[in-house]
């Protein structure tokens, strides 16, 4: 019955744990069309979670003077860790995170400081095995659940002597290892489907920039808040050209490219600044907190780093990119987007009209630059 007892319990407590972080990630998982320049800042949320559940359930079991719910709530602790390693990506979250469980084991006394140390060591070596060599974990699942089960079992062998209990904890611990990993999978796959429906209502399949939906939420939103924003039209100068002489591929590679060259030189200037593909060879720019002056600045940044672009077709032949642009600021007499979006549009035809490969700026007078 003890056996039962612990598998039910701490399954039941690791399932919940899975599907309630699962959930923080969802929401926390922004910025689903960039790479993060350093993820295991993000995950800190995670490991913080991590922490506060492992000290309360630790907390428990101290104020509980029973042998069973301490054993259980100590294997229970562990699979939450063994559980919370599979589903976060940075080594150095991980490693965080056994320290911290390390650390709230010390305040139980029961064993030496030197077995728990010489456990904990054991399964960090196990760690970075699974790390280096079975990520992500349900592609790996067999080598997954051995590599979790001989943790538990070496775990507690260090900690427990083999006896009645020590079974008990061993089985229960693998039960529930097979048990949580199962729904872990199951959920992962949930969220990676999430992640991958959202994309491809707010995203281009083809560039990767964000879509006229997307930018339309964004705009509304900043126009709702009263948050002042700038707005950048812009258009790939004889594109039709390119895809009538090179043929669509050469034509989406061209799309692609300029797309990159735009991201890479939005991202080092303003993490908030985003690039939406609206139509063929047409896009959007839009950036908040913005004046005039940063907004015209801007615009000749990106204008000058489409000018260096120069991409090879199959057939060897280079082609250099150019491009055309209108801008507009949000004006407090602005009775919607479509205000701003359409001086944005006026301005760019306006540099399509006078010669394109240029800029046609908004300015506090409202004078052509």
């Amino acid at each position: 019955m003890d056996i039962i007892y612990m598998w039910l319990t701490v399954t039941f407590f690791g399932i919940a744990f899975i599907a309630i972080l699962q959930q923080i990630m969802h929401r926390v998982d922004f910025g689903i069309e960039v790479t993060r320049a350093f993820p295991w800042r993000q995950e800190l949320i995670y490991s913080a979670f991590f922490a506060f559940v492992s000290a309360v359930l630790l907390g428990t079991s101290n104020a509980i003077p029973n042998l069973l719910v301490e054993h259980t709530v100590l294997n229970g602790t562990l699979l939450l860790l063994t559980s919370y390693i599979n589903v976060i990506y940075t080594l150095r979250n991980k490693l965080l995170a056994t320290g911290i469980l390390y650390c709230l084991f010390l305040t139980d006394h029961v064993q030496s400081i030197q077995i728990l140390t010489v456990a904990f060591l054991f399964y960090a070596v196990c760690l970075l095995i699974q790390h280096y060599y079975f990520t992500p974990f349900n592609q790996h699942p067999f080598a997954t659940l051995v590599i979790q089960s001989v943790i538990g079992i070496s775990f507690w062998s260090f900690v427990v002597h083999p006896n009645s209990s020590y079974w008990s904890l061993i089985a229960s611990y693998v039960g529930a290892i097979i048990s949580i990993y199962i729904y872990s999978v199951l959920l992962h796959n949930d969220h990676v489907k999430q992640i991958h429906n959202e994309h491809g209502i707010h995203f281009d399949a083809l560039t990767g920039a964000r879509n006229w939906h997307s930018f339309k939420e964004d705009a509304e939103r900043h126009f709702t808040n009263h948050e002042p924003f700038g707005l950048i039209a812009l258009d790939i100068d004889h594109f039709k050209r390119i895809n009538d002489q090179y043929g669509h591929p050469t034509g989406n590679q061209a799309l692609i490219t300029f797309t990159k060259t735009i991201q890479k030189c939005l991202g080092t200037t303003n993490s908030t600044y985003r690039c939406y593909r609206t139509g063929g060879e047409e896009f959007l720019l839009l950036l908040p907190e913005v004046d005039f002056a940063t907004l015209t600045a801007i615009s000749q940044k990106c204008h000058d780093a489409i000018a260096k672009v120069v991409f090879e077709t199959e057939s060897k032949d280079k082609i250099k990119l150019t491009a055309s642009f209108g801008t507009s600021m949000l004006h407090p007499n602005d009775t919607n987007i479509s205000d701003v979006y359409k001086r944005a549009d006026k301005n760019l035809y306006v540099s399509k009209r006078t010669g394109r490969d240029k800029i046609t700026a908004e300015t506090p007078t409202h004078l052509t630059v």
